[in-house]
């Protein structure tokens, strides 16, 4: 990772944003059940993880952005510049409890601390099958994503985009 991040600053990036670094969850494990990766991952090894890759990024005056990680967001947001997140109005806190709201509000911290959420979306079909304004609500203006920039995408990541702008 160390090449890697050497490699970002020789190319001229301004920073990275590494990804699957919540690797403890993968398919068919969840954050008590055993990994079933095998390399016994938990999220105390995915939070030593991104302070290694942020303390290296640093060094090479690299800026770092947190990508999902969601269960640690907080832990590590000090360490972070900023923090990209896919779909988190798409998960509620509680299944139970719809009350609690998306996801979103786990990232709250980020927007306190003045740093940035970059928040992508992914509507079913899109952009071949428009968005209802009901899902574009939900997905563009949820409330426990203020302060987000929050864009629409199709989950190849291909053309277009939709800006959430009001």
């Amino acid at each position: 990772m160390k090449t890697r991040l050497q490699k970002a600053k020789d190319i001229k990036c301004d920073g990275v944003d590494p990804d699957n670094v919540d690797g403890y969850f993968v398919e068919g494990g969840n954050n008590t059940d055993p990994d079933p990766s095998g390399f016994n991952l938990t999220t105390t090894t995915a939070e030593e993880y991104v302070e290694f890759l942020a303390f290296e990024a640093r060094n090479r005056g690299l800026s770092i952005g947190l990508k999902n990680g969601l269960e640690f967001a907080d832990k590590v947001r000090s360490i972070m510049n900023w923090q990209v997140n896919e779909e988190c109005s798409e998960t509620l806190i509680d299944n139970d409890n719809p009350a609690l709201g998306s996801e979103c509000s786990k990232l709250q911290g980020f927007i306190t601390d003045k740093k940035p959420v970059f928040h992508i979306e992914y509507p079913k079909g899109f952009p071949d099958t428009p968005v209802s304004p009901e899902d574009r609500k939900k997905r563009c203006f949820d409330p426990a994503a203020k302060g987000f920039s929050t864009i629409l995408k199709d989950s190849l990541l291909g053309e277009p985009v939709d800006f959430c702008a009001p």
